[in-house]
């Protein structure tokens, strides 16, 4: 059995020889996660899915603001995963981030995302201001 594949609240079962004694020994599965994992399956690709960046996105509701304190605001989008094999914007964007402005514009929720991308016109030059790291910075692209 590979454990990769069992789910988190398996219990395998292992015989080992000690000695001459044979023993069946009970190891429950527990599977490490960090916050980001747990992140992306928050999200709902059919709800999340930000295409014209590439992303799949999570809202930061007041509840997902006190599991992160660490955050400088406690409000935008938060990239829960880079969406594969997608044709967005080339971003230097990392799971993780926080959106929170696009060129100028406070980004509170998805739909704020989304309506603010859609109004950068093809071949225009779009700043998004992100957190990362604890940092505020500044991630540039260019409008496909």
């Amino acid at each position: 059995m590979i454990i990769e594949t069992c789910p988190s609240d398996a219990v395998l079962e292992a015989a080992v020889l000690r000695g001459t004694q044979n023993l069946t020994l009970q190891i429950p599965v527990k599977r490490d996660r960090n916050d980001f994992d747990e992140m992306a399956d928050l999200s709902d690709p059919s709800k999340s899915l930000v295409t014209k960046l590439g992303i799949l996105g999570v809202e930061i509701n007041d509840k997902l603001a006190a599991e992160l304190p660490s955050l400088r605001r406690p409000s935008g989008v938060i990239v829960a995963a880079l969406a594969a094999d997608m044709l967005g914007v080339e971003t230097d964007l990392q799971q993780g981030d926080v959106i929170h402005a696009l060129n100028g514009k406070s980004i509170e929720t998805l739909d704020d995302l989304r309506s603010s991308l859609h109004d950068v016109s093809s071949g225009a030059p779009g700043v998004l201001q992100i957190e990362r790291d604890g940092k505020l910075r500044y991630v540039g692209f260019e409008m496909e």
